[in-house]
């Protein structure tokens, strides 16, 4: 598990965006929660938004219903799209929202680790403990492999 929060800045004071907001950011994956953000200091004109993005347990993949696909000759709706979990949607979302056009505005998008909560924090550095140490135990038989040949 890595960041699920991202933080969407310089959205423009409209009727109605935070829908288009939160639909553009529901393309990258599930949302578990998305609101807006008061208590961050933004342009009297703007307005901020937090995307939390749904952690599937143990998930790399989620399959979601979206997208057409053709069978023989004519098109039928399927679930077909793959989302990937909650992590990877964030960033994801990050790195096509960030600094795109949106309403006249440049979107600004940022992770927010500052919404975590402390199991989700112990969780991703279990997480990542996990990782490092499968890959030193992958490298060391790689080089056991190579002084063996």
């Amino acid at each position: 598990m890595y960041l699920r929060y991202i933080v969407v800045d310089h959205v423009p004071m409209m009727l109605g965006l935070q829908n288009e907001l939160r639909l553009l950011c529901e393309q990258f994956g599930e949302l578990e929660s998305f609101r807006p953000l008061d208590e961050l200091p933004t342009d009297p004109e703007m307005e901020a938004y937090l995307a939390q993005y749904v952690g599937h347990a143990n998930a790399r993949y989620v399959v979601v219903p979206r997208g057409i696909r053709r069978h023989s000759s004519m098109a039928v709706l399927t679930p077909v799209a793959m989302v990937l979990d909650a992590a990877a949607s964030a960033r994801y979302a990050k790195r096509k929202l960030d600094e795109s056009a949106f309403y006249g505005s440049v979107l600004q998008v940022r992770y927010a680790p500052e919404y975590e909560t402390v199991e989700e924090t112990r969780q991703k550095l279990i997480d990542r403990r996990r990782t490092i140490t499968r890959l030193l135990k992958r490298t060391r038989l790689d080089a056991m492999a190579g002084v063996n040949l």
